[in-house]
């Protein structure tokens, strides 16, 4: 057997054997197969270098973070109740401070690593209430509850030391369940998820049991958490709603609503398949635990508070560079604490704290955060319009009226200028602008009730309907 190499040929031949016609009745075959002219280890080597240049040229290099240029002083206030999507927002600037808005629009575009801190206000647009405001939960429920409690009653652990209690539980549990599988995600879901799709995202801590963010392709989260990195983008601080586990195994599955029907926690199956097994090997009963929605209760642990303290611990030390807490009023002390330890981390990498909610901060919250550089109160999925409608505005080219308008600015205000280094008693009015006192005192646009609210309303009251059946 020889090898040869065709002069015209990128191939190997190989002949195996040859049948040829000597006479005396002698016959050779003569049979050739070809091979690649690269050999196999060097072929596959350069396959891989191939694959790597295609996702070099598909995976372009992140900018480069540029310079900010405003920083607002600690606890300055930007209200944007009376943004109109129909205008632009750089056209709005006599109610909603243009510099501001470029401060929140440089924290959600050219932040690396971002860190959330969300609550129920985020999902009330999707028509799902909120615990503490007017129209939350907790009034809604005051009617479903024994007379002197809210509707924090429901949602303490001590529902379970009694049939009345145990059954209005469940049936709260069902209803909620049915609404959060009818809501969908809202635009401020979707835009940590466009943050997170971009690799930005460091991680979003939900205290919400709805599951909204989950349902996005890149906010998923593991039940229950890992107790190993990699974390996943998504911890769920308070729980999931569309599980459940057993209190005694710790036995998890996704929630069965129709087994949460009556006055008494329904049996593991786990349980009571290990308990049926040890009394026919004739050992004695280890008892069976109830299952129980995996939902984190006042007055109780997390099942996974050890993993989410790691989880926290990786970030602070990850260095993040913008905190973003939104539609909480942080009142649950743990939360609370989490997010000044992030909102500390993020302003020694000179990053930005962002708090978005419709009410501002109370002082024993900004007193015990420290540093949050601007306050955003007005509905949060504005937030999305209002930095695309920016973004556009500042990259479009300008036109010559607006370049005019902006030279003739400019003028305006040098002399304005001189004319203050002349008179004395006049006073910059750029400091007094960026103020909180005088943002707060600008005039808002009364808006009539929306459809959100109405239907929120109405979901409430079906729900204190089914509350008080299950009496």
């Amino acid at each position: 057997m020889s090898m040869i190499t065709p002069p015209s040929s990128q191939t190997y031949v190989e002949v195996k054997d040859e049948k040829q016609d000597y006479g005396d009745g002698i016959e050779l075959l003569k049979r050739e197969v070809a091979y690649p002219l690269t050999p196999p280890n060097e072929r596959v080597l350069q396959e891989e270098m191939d694959q790597k240049k295609k996702l070099e040229k598909v995976v372009t290099k992140p900018k480069r973070k540029p310079r900010m240029k405003y920083r607002p002083e600690n606890g300055t206030i930007l209200n944007i109740s009376s943004y109109d999507e129909d205008i632009p927002i750089l056209d709005q600037d006599d109610l909603i401070d243009n510099e501001d808005v470029s401060f929140l629009h440089y924290a959600l575009k050219y932040s690396r690593k971002i860190t959330c801190v969300t609550g129920a206000g985020i999902s009330v647009a999707s028509g799902i209430p909120d615990f503490r405001s007017s129209n939350g939960l907790f009034q809604g429920l005051k009617s479903a509850t024994s007379s002197g409690s809210t509707g924090k009653a429901l949602f303490d652990s001590n529902v379970y030391r009694d049939y009345e209690s145990t059954a209005k539980f469940h049936a709260m549990i069902r209803q909620l369940y049915e609404l959060t599988n009818e809501s969908e995600p809202t635009d401020f879901h979707k835009m940590l998820n466009d943050i997170s799709k971009d690799g930005r995202l460091l991680r979003l801590y939900t205290q919400n049991i709805d599951c909204l963010e989950t349902d996005l392709s890149d906010l998923q989260t593991t039940v229950p958490i890992k107790s190993n990195p990699p974390y996943p983008p998504t911890i769920q601080l308070h729980g999931t709603i569309k599980y459940m586990y057993c209190s005694k195994c710790r036995w998890n599955s996704t929630l069965q609503p129709e087994l949460f029907e009556g006055n008494e926690a329904p049996a593991c199956p786990e349980c009571t398949e290990l308990d049926e097994i040890r009394i026919l090997s004739g050992k004695r009963s280890q008892g069976i635990g109830c299952l129980r929605p995996r939902i984190v209760l006042y007055n109780e642990f997390h099942p996974d508070g050890e993993h989410i303290g790691q989880v926290s611990t990786l970030d602070l030390k990850s260095k993040p560079d913008c905190l973003i807490i939104a539609g909480t009023s942080l009142k649950i002390p743990g939360v609370r604490k989490l997010v000044r330890e992030l909102a500390r981390s993020v302003h020694a990498a000179r990053g930005c704290v962002i708090w978005v909610n419709v009410d501002e901060p109370t002082v024993s919250v900004v007193d015990f955060v420290e540093h949050i550089d601007l306050i955003v109160t007005g509905d949060c999925q504005n937030i999305p319009k209002i930095v695309d409608s920016y973004d556009q505005q500042i990259n479009q080219p300008k036109s010559k009226k607006r370049v005019k308008k902006e030279v003739k600015q400019d003028q305006e205000q040098e002399f304005v200028k001189d004319e203050t280094k002349q008179s004395p008693k006049i006073k910059q009015t750029k400091s007094i602008k960026s103020s909180p006192s005088t943002k707060t005192t600008k005039k808002q646009i009364s808006k009539p009730k929306s459809k959100k609210d109405t239907k929120i309303q109405s979901r409430l009251e079906q729900l204190v309907t089914k509350i008080n059946e299950a009496k």
